[in-house]
Parts: structure tokens; sequence; C-alpha cells
């Protein structure tokens, strides 16, 4: 359905106006913001006297808040010539029952307007014509849309691996990751400062109120985006790479089975061997593999890594750019207010339990190991082997008067 006003198309905000003789009806406070395919699932009524005024005039306007309203088109319907057709009154016998009229046919009506001959659309319907007896026989079929469905998205990034750095010599990222529903605000994690070997811990969680219901009254774009970022204090932040995710399927199934839904579900055997990777390793070997940069290898249950990439406008090819790991769950409004959870990892901490990051800077009075946190293992071992080779050269200077004393003693 377009504006089409100067021949320009568009989208604009429809809504219906009927008129039947000197009878009207407008539905202008129900107008539909900012879309070309309205769905407007609504009955009208009239109360009429066949013959008499019988061009029922139907017509699409577009809603302005500062001045008149727009016609976009309009249809009109001679509902004599229905009422004393035998053929139209046919229609549908074969379907009455005694708890339902005949059904009339759907139209598919196109919407015209005088100043053009392109058509402005077009408009779905039926018409049914009925005595005040039948009109009591047979209540009107109530065809508004259900109403939409409040949820909440329940996002928790845990991990990343394989995500480049951009500083050569550091080999490290201060890394953060940015999630958005398509039209929303993003939430950012916390941040990984000085992430090794490409790996970054989070297990931060993230909320996103949404609503599912028919297109024209849930969110407009299931479009999920999750962005890694590698902070900068000094200047502006990089971002390294993206996915994004199409939550349509899982939008439908949560709205029609109204309970939770988990994006990423672990089948019977993957969360077998989840578990017993988990319960291999000890308390010793997690320290070792956190000492290290080689923590955590196990995956959290219902989770799944995803891609990150970047495109590089040179070549205009996606290059990889790491891979993050995620659980994501639609949760009915209720079941949300029954079992809430907290922002990150605040209390209430549940649903899943969310530990904190492995891998993180922490407080050592080992200065080595506050070097190799802060400039990383490559700057931390050239270094060292500077030290090293001052330390030496200190050595040989303060000996040499000693070394030399002893070789003239051993040539006397």
């Amino acid at each position: 359905m377009d504006i089409g006003l100067n021949g320009r198309p568009g989208k604009s905000d429809p809504y219906l106006r009927l008129k039947l003789g000197d009878k009207k009806i407008s539905d202008r406070k129900n107008y539909f913001e900012n879309t070309t395919d309205p769905d407007f699932y609504k009955m009208f009524m009239f109360n009429a006297k066949l013959p008499g005024a019988s061009i029922l005039t139907i017509e699409a306007m577009d809603h302005d808040l500062i001045g008149g309203d727009d016609l976009i088109g309009k249809t009109t319907i001679d509902l004599e010539d229905r009422l004393f057709d035998s053929r139209w009154q046919a229609m549908g016998k074969m379907y009455e029952t005694s708890s339902r009229l005949r059904l009339k046919p759907l139209e598919t009506r196109t919407l015209n307007i005088f100043t053009s001959r392109a058509p402005m659309g077009t408009l779905k319907l039926w018409v049914d014509i009925l005595s005040p007896a039948l009109a009591h026989d047979y209540p009107a079929i109530d065809i508004s849309l259900p109403p939409p469905v409040d949820m909440e998205l329940r996002v928790v990034v845990w991990k990343a691996r394989n995500v480049p750095s951009f500083d050569a010599m550091e080999d490290m990222n201060d890394l953060f990751f940015r999630c958005w529903m398509e039209g929303s605000e993003y939430q950012e994690t916390d941040i990984h400062w000085r992430a090794k070997k490409g790996k970054g811990s989070f297990n931060w969680r993230m909320k996103f109120p949404i609503t599912l219901g028919h297109k024209q009254l849930n969110t407009k774009i299931p479009y999920f985006h999750i962005q890694g970022w590698d902070k900068d204090v000094l200047s502006a932040n990089d971002a390294i790479g993206e996915h994004t995710l199409d939550l349509g399927p899982y939008f439908r199934q949560a709205y029609q089975l109204k309970t939770n839904v988990q994006v990423y579900e672990d089948d019977d055997e993957t969360r077998k061997k989840k578990k017993k990777a988990s319960s291999d390793d000890d308390a010793a070997v997690k320290k070792i593999r956190e000492a290290t940069g080689l923590w955590d290898d196990d995956d959290p249950s219902d989770s799944k890594w995803l891609k990150l990439e970047a495109l590089d406008h040179k070549t205009n090819t996606r290059n990889f750019m790491g891979e993050v790991c995620v659980s994501l769950e639609l949760v009915p409004a209720e079941n949300a207010k029954k079992n809430p959870v907290g922002h990150g990892r605040s209390s209430p901490n549940n649903s899943p339990y969310l530990p904190p990051p492995a891998g993180r800077l922490s407080f050592s009075l080992n200065p080595f190991k506050v070097l190799n946190d802060l400039l990383g293992p490559s700057i931390c071992h050239r270094l060292t082997c500077c030290l090293c080779c001052v330390l030496f050269m200190v050595f040989v200077y303060f000996l040499a008067p000693f070394i030399n004393v002893a070789i003239i003693a051993l040539r006397g």
C-alpha cells in the first residue's frame, strides 16, 4: 500500500475509513506506523435498508500529525447488486451449518485514486449481508489478531578464542563484546584487560525485552548482533569482528509454545561429552591452564561457538576474526518474573550460574608475573633477555680487575 503522492511511492501510516450512505466509520485512532503492508483484521458493521443507499466505499487513508490526512486509495462495492444476485447468495452454501453461516469468498480489491491510473495497493476482505434475524442467529466472526506476547531474551557471553591482536608486539587485546537486537540499544560485557593468546573470558549476562506476535505487533526485525571490540584508552576502540543471528524461527517457536526456548540446546550426546570433560579436570590442572593461558577449554551447556567476521573493503571479502561462545534463551515475561536473573554476574546469579571469569588480571607480589600480565609474554621475554645481558655486562665490568690479576698471577 503506497501513499503515491506525486507519483513517488513510499511508506505511509494507513488506517481505514468506510462510508455507506450518510453513515461513516473511521478507524483513525488505530493507524499503523510507517508500513506498506498493514494487517487490519477488523470487522465493521452497518445497519442499512436495501433497496436504498447501497454503495459501500472503503478508503485507505494516510495519517498525518500536521494538516489533513491523505487518501491512499479507495474501492467501492454495490451491496444491492450482491443482495439480489442469486449466484452470490448461493456461494458457500455447501459449508453452511447450524452454527456457521455460508462462507463468502475472500476478495482482493484494488485501491485506486483519481489522480493516478496506477493502483495504490490492494485490500483483502469479504462482505456478508444479513437480515436482522440472521444477524441475531449468527454472531459476527472475531478476526482480531491475538494479543502480543512479551518475552525476555537472555544472552550469556561466555568466552572468546582465536581473536587476532591489533598490536603485533604485545599479542594481547583489551577485549569486550557489544550485543544488541536490531533497532534496540546495545549492551556491553565488562572488559578482559590484557587478554592473551586470542582468548577472553567474560561469563556475562544480558537481558533484552522483546515483543512477539503478528508482524505488526512484534519486534520488527529479528536479527541479533554480536560485535567484538578492542578497548583503547587513549584513542578510539577498534572493531574486531561481528556475527549476526536470525532469531526469526526461534521467535515463532516461542510465540507458539509460550514457554522457554533455548536457541542452542544440547542434545543428549553433546551434554554427556561436556559433563565428562568438565569432571576430568581437577583443580590443579585448571590452575595450570589459567596461569598459562590455556584455561577453560570446556564449553558450557546449551552454548555454541559463533564465528566473528570483518569485511575487508579493499578485497571485498570477509575475514575470520575469531570466535565467541554464547548462550541464548527466550523466556516468557511471566516466567522471567518468577525466575529473575541479574545483569552481568550480579545476583540473582542463576539459570545458569555464572562463575568469575578465568584468566583475568590479578594482584601478585611476583614482579615477573605482573610484567607478563601487563606487557605480554613476547615483550616480557625480550625485557628478561635485555636484563640478563645488562647484568652479565655489569658482572664482567666489576670482575674485570680480579680477572686481570688472576691472569697476571698465573703467567708469573
